[in-house]
């Protein structure tokens, strides 16, 4: 009997981490690292993080704030660090804006940038811009999340403050220097969201004319027309909050939210799960990192750092991939320059772990830029409608673009069974496998294909091994470094050529 060909793909689901590996969806995949789904259906790889070799000042890892663009256009990355210093960066290196303020986050009004000052320290905040430079305001308050609305600053004072940790500040109207605090307070004040409830306010967000607030395990909207104190605040959700500083984001009409192992999406004041597939997971929770829970946004992608775990949502393909890198180790958050800027596809990123103090860039295409990728797929288990028989796969292929050789592997799935101690009483302790499985062999194939061209033309890999299956699984693998010599690498579909070998022989297989 003449082999079937069977295509798989193109895997237009993405990553699936929800269900057992034999039961997710056809077009799923199980692993989906370094690539992502491109609008013609084919896995791509990533881009490569630039490392910027600027000397980083002072001690512990830059708390990137945000971006000050200048009237005339320019743009400015502030970032604050822990020798009390605030910061811009140039392009090539820092440039310090304050000696006496550690900004905890920023907010761009008036053609300045106000910077708050962390609520567990006795400094103040202030404004800057590049002509004026920094001038302290005693009265704004400290805290770590600030915005403008209806030409008002507000201020929320984030997680771990004793005092206060439910009140909303706001100042007067065109008046960013007076608050509550202040001497004169005509128009400046404070309302209190939920006080008592033993949450403190996490985040604020702009979202069209109101303000939505954002605790630990709560949301509220706060509405009003001109006078904040005549304003209505209403509870959006009780089961829903965020999970910390930089754990909700605002990207084209839309709120999303980290909170606890799941990403939100806000539309219309209700919450939508988008990690309904990929329930949030770290592969090392107790690493050393500054913030756990970062969303950050980048080229049509949400980048989600969890833990020590990087997970990327494609917002044009609504499909999930992780990305892994051994430059940057854990990434911190990613700040994406204005679309308005000559850049708008840029954007900088620090390292999350406290062991990599450094500042990297990413951009969309870049002919220069290098790094190692390690881009990888992997099917589900495939039984190919037929659990009751073993198959035997005769041959089979990838579907590629690429400038890089491609490995590709074929695995049978084999579950453990029970073994005892006279099972292994003639077997050398070398010869046994894991705990798990001790009498279990490798039985899966890796094949490696070279490719010559730097064209980077559409080849069909055929990798050939006679193997019999009951479920199988494949995987694919490139390894480029992200330039143009070696990149884009892409994987359209695979195609396996199956028969049936026989019916399954026992009462349990």
């Amino acid at each position: 009997m003449v082999a079937e060909g069977i295509l798989l793909g193109p895997f237009t689901g993405g990553l699936n981490l929800a269900s057992d590996p034999a039961s997710v969806q056809d077009l799923d995949l199980t692993i989906c690292q370094n690539m992502e789904l491109d609008l013609d259906g084919a896995l791509r790889n990533r881009y490569p993080f630039e490392d910027l070799t600027a000397t980083m000042p002072g001690t512990g890892i830059m708390k990137l704030l945000g971006i000050y663009t200048a009237p005339a256009g320019a743009n400015y990355l502030l970032g604050s660090n822990g020798n009390n210093s605030t910061y811009y960066f140039t392009g090539t290196g820092w440039v310090q804006i304050t000696s006496s303020l550690a900004a905890a986050a920023m907010v761009q009004y008036k053609g300045k940038a106000w910077l708050i000052a962390d609520p567990n320290t006795s400094q103040n905040g202030g404004s800057w811009d590049p002509v004026a430079g920094f001038a302290a305001v005693p009265g704004i308050p400290r805290g770590r999340t600030i915005e403008t609305n209806k030409e008002r600053l507000w201020v929320g004072p984030g997680v771990g403050v004793a005092t206060n940790g439910a009140r909303m500040t706001y100042s007067a109207v065109g008046a960013p220097t007076t608050w509550p605090d202040t001497p004169t307070t005509p128009g400046g004040g404070y309302f209190n969201v939920n006080d008592g409830d033993g949450q403190n306010i996490v985040n604020i967000i702009v979202y069209y004319s109101d303000i939505l607030i954002f605790k630990e395990r709560s949301t509220y909207r706060f509405t009003f027309n001109t006078d904040p104190g005549q304003g209505t605040l209403s509870r959006l959700s009780d089961t829903v909050g965020s999970a910390g500083q930089f754990a909700t984001i605002s990207y084209e009409g839309l709120i999303y939210v980290l909170f606890d192992d799941k990403v939100y999406s806000l539309t219309n004041y209700n919450f939508d799960r988008v990690s309904i597939k990929v329930p949030l997971v770290s592969s090392n929770p107790s690493l050393s990192l500054r913030d756990p829970y970062i969303l950050s946004h980048w080229n049509d992608k949400l980048i989600v750092q969890y833990h020590s775990d990087t997970f990327v949502y494609s917002l044009r393909t609504q499909t999930w991939s992780t990305w892994v890198s051994s430059k940057v180790g854990t990434l911190g958050r990613v700040i994406s320059l204005p679309a308005s800027s000559f850049e708008p596809d840029r954007a900088y990123l620090m390292s999350n772990d406290v062991a990599n103090y450094k500042l990297y860039r990413v951009s969309a295409e870049d002919a220069i830029v290098t790094e190692t990728l390690d881009c990888r797929v992997r099917t589900k288990h495939y039984d190919y409608q037929s659990p009751g028989t073993f198959k035997k796969l005769a041959f089979w292929g990838a579907d590629v673009i690429s400038k890089v050789s491609v490995t590709g592997k074929v695995a049978p799935v084999v579950y453990a069974v029970p073994v005892t101690w006279g099972d292994i009483q003639h077997i050398h302790w070398g010869d046994l496998g894991t705990w798990g499985r001790l009498l279990d062999t490798v039985i899966d194939v890796t094949d490696t294909a070279s490719i010559s061209s730097t064209v980077g033309e559409r080849k069909f890999i055929r990798y050939i091994k006679a193997l019999r299956f009951r479920q199988v699984y494949f995987e694919v693998q490139f390894v480029t470094d992200g330039s143009f010599s070696q990149a884009p690498v892409k994987l359209f579909t695979l195609t396996t050529y199956v028969t049936d070998k026989q019916h399954v022989p026992w009462k349990v297989n």
